[in-house]
C-alpha cells in the first residue's frame, strides 16, 4: 500500500484510491511526471511558466492581485509588473515548488510529500494568507490553463485527469497544514513544532549539542558513505593512499577539515531555513553546486542520493529513537530541495 492509503487517509484520498486502481494510480503519476518533464525542458522554465501562471491567474480573477505584494502600484495588465525581480523570484519559487512536489511523487515518497505540502500550507497562513478552497481552485485552474497552453496536444484528457487528481491532493494537504497550524497557534500561542521545518531544525539542534559535533558527525557521515559505496572515495583527495576501512584516513587533518566543513555547511543551511531566509538559502545552495562543478566534480543525482542516505543514516545513529519516521520524512524533504538547488546551480554554471 502506498503511504497515503493508511487507515487515517482522508475521504478524498480514499475515494481517489477507490476510483483509481493501483496500476492506474501509477499511470496517473507517470503522466504527471512525464508532462512536467516537458515543461522543465523549456529554457528558464521556472520563469516562463511562472509568468504564464500569474498572468492567467489575474486574467481569471484580477482581484487575486490583493494577495501578492509585488502587485502594489501596478495593474495586472501592466507588463512592467512582470519584469520586477520580486515578481520573478516569487513566480519562479512557485514553479520550483511544483517541481519539488512532482519529484517526490516520482519517487513515491508520499510521506515526505504530504509533510512538505502541510508545511507549505502552514507557512502561507503564518504570512497572514488565510486561503480557502476557492483560492486553491483558482490557482489550479490557472495551472491547468498554463499546461494546456504550453503542452498543446500533449495535454490530453488523460493527462489533465491525472493533474486534477494530484492537484486535489495538494490542495487538501496544504489546507490541512494551515488548519493544524491555526489550531496550534490558537491553543499554544506558537507555531506547530511538528511541522517539517521545525522537526529538521530541532533535530539538528540535538546533533549540535554533541561535543565537537562537527568532527563527530563528519566522521560518521563519511564512514557511512564509504560503507554504502566504497567507490565514492575517488571523489575525495584525502583518500589517496588509504583504504576506506583504514582508521588512519579519518585521523588526517585534511580529512577532518573537509568533513567538518560539510557539517558546518549543513548547519548554515539549517540556520537559514530556521530564519525563513529561503532566498539566501537557495542562492547559497546554487553557489555550492556551481563550486563543485568548477572543481571538476560532475555530480549526478545518484551521487546526491548517496550522500543523502549517508546523512539520514548518520542522523538515525546519532539521534536514536528521536529520529522518528516524521523527522526522517522532514529531512528527506529538505534534502530533496538541497539536491535540486545544487544541481540547478551546477547546470547554470555549466551554461
Amino acid at each position: 500500500k502506498p503511504e497515503y492509503l493508511l487507515s487515517g487517509a482522508s475521504p478524498l484520498v480514499r475515494f481517489i484510491s477507490y476510483v483509481f486502481p493501483h496500476s492506474l494510480r501509477n499511470q496517473a503519476m507517470s503522466l504527471v511526471v512525464n508532462s512536467w518533464s516537458k515543461i522543465k525542458a523549456i529554457d528558464s522554465y521556472e520563469e516562463v511558466a511562472g509568468e504564464l501562471l500569474f498572468k492567467r491567474l489575474f486574467e481569471i480573477n484580477p482581484d487575486a492581485a490583493a494577495f501578492f505584494k509585488f502587485t502594489d502600484g501596478y495593474e495586472t495588465t501592466d507588463e512592467a509588473m512582470y519584469k520586477q525581480e520580486v515578481f520573478k523570484k516569487h513566480a519562479a519559487g512557485v514553479i520550483l515548488s511544483v517541481t519539488g512536489a512532482v519529484s517526490l511523487l516520482e519517487k513515491g515518497d508520499m510521506d515526505t510529500l504530504v509533510g512538505v505540502l502541510k508545511d507549505l500550507g502552514a507557512r502561507h497562513l503564518s504570512y497572514g494568507l488565510n486561503l480557502k478552497k476557492a483560492h486553491y481552485d483558482l490557482v489550479g485552474q490557472a495551472l491547468m490553463d498554463v499546461l494546456t497552453k504550453v503542452l498543446g496536444d500533449d495535454f490530453t484528457d488523460e493527462v489533465k485527469a491525472a493533474w486534477d487528481v494530484v492537484y486535489a491532493i495538494i490542495t487538501e494537504k496544504m489546507m490541512e497544514g494551515a488548519a493544524q497550524f491555526d489550531e496550534m497557534s490558537s491553543t499554544q500561542g506558537h507555531p506547530d513544532q511538528s511541522s517539517p521545518t521545525s522537526l529538521v531544525v530541532n533535530s539538528w539542534a540535538k546533533v549540535k549539542a554533541i561535543e565537537s559535533y562537527d568532527e563527530v558527525a563528519g566522521e560518521l557521515l563519511f564512514k557511512r558513505l564509504f560503507e554504502i559505496n566504497p567507490d565514492a572515495s575517488v571523489y575525495f583527495k584525502f583518500t589517496d593512499g588509504f583504504e576506506t576501512t583504514d582508521e588512519a584516513l579519518y585521523k588526517q587533518e585534511l580529512f577532518k577539515k573537509h568533513a567538518t566543513g560539510v557539517i558546518l555547511m549543513v548547519t548554515a543551511a539549517i540556520d537559514l531555513l530556521d530564519e525563513g531566509k529561503m532566498d539566501k538559502l537557495e542562492a547559497a545552495l546554487k553557489d555550492l553546486g556551481a563550486t563543485h562543478l568548477s572543481l571538476g566534480l560532475q555530480l549526478e543525482k545518484a551521487h546526491y542520493d548517496l550522500v543523502g542516505q549517508a546523512l539520514l543514516d548518520t542522523l538515525a545513529k546519532t539521534l536514536g529513537d528521536e529520529f522518528t519516521a516524521e523527522t526522517k520524512a522532514a529531512w528527506s524533504g529538505v534534502y530533496a530541495i538541497i539536491t535540486e538547488k545544487m544541481m540547478e546551480g551546477a547546470a547554470e554554471f555549466d551554461k
